[in-house]
């Protein structure tokens, strides 16, 4: 947690606000968090005493952001220094675009290289990617706060906690523009004992394919199911 927050707050783009949201955390999170935010004013906790997700816990507080811009950001990931000032450029330089999000590098617990992934930027290479697997890594992602408006239910429940993210950035990705850097800006870190990895079925291995048929249903019948 202290190296993810840390990579925020020496990001070369300093004006923003940091929530930290602890989900009923039964370890150091919420101590370690108020440390920091004694020593960084731009950090506000936020806690509750029984861990409900992080579907709802988001969900629950997203619609109280009022910046123009907002991204949220895995505890355990870390953000290189260029990465806020480069997308919000990105999105300042494109008023069409409402998300915005980076090319990564998988790392490892230990922090070693595992590997990298170079995502697409062209919006109709986007589109037609999405039919048939996500084409941003979710945590990436910066968004305009007019994607609130458009999707009250920021996340959907019915994707589970591996695949709302997905879900949301092709639910965007079928109503607005939207790109990705190319430069890796993110490192993603791989852990054996992750939500994703822990609860793998033959349902969450093919929801890829759901979020697909729910696009290709949004874009020709107007809705999905």
């Amino acid at each position: 947690l202290t190296e993810a927050v840390e990579s925020l707050l020496e990001q070369t783009f300093q004006d923003f606000e940091l929530w930290i949201l602890d989900d009923g955390s039964s370890d150091q999170t919420y101590l370690i968090a108020s440390q920091l935010a004694f020593k960084d004013k731009r950090i506000r906790v936020f806690t509750h005493q029984q861990n409900r997700g992080r579907i709802v816990t988001v969900n629950a507080k997203v619609h109280a952001v009022q910046s123009p811009f907002f991204t949220v950001t895995d505890a355990d990931d870390i953000s290189l220094p260029d990465r806020l000032a480069k997308q919000i450029q990105c999105l300042q330089s494109d008023p069409s675009l409402m998300m915005c999000g980076t090319s990564y590098a998988a790392i490892n617990a230990a922090g070693y290289l595992v590997r990298e992934m170079r995502l697409l930027s062209d919006l109709n290479a986007l589109r037609a990617r999405s039919l048939h697997q996500s084409p941003f890594m979710g945590p990436t992602t910066i968004m305009r706060r007019e994607v609130l408006l458009d999707f009250p239910e920021f996340y959907r429940s019915y994707c589970g906690e591996q695949m709302a993210d997905a879900d949301l950035a092709t639910r965007i990705l079928d109503k607005q523009a939207a790109t990705n850097l190319t430069e890796i800006l993110y490192l993603y870190r791989i852990l054996p004992d992750s939500i994703t990895r822990k609860n793998i079925t033959p349902r969450s291995l093919n929801l890829h394919r759901l979020i697909g048929y729910l696009s290709h249903q949004r874009r020709t019948k107007g809705r999905d199911y």
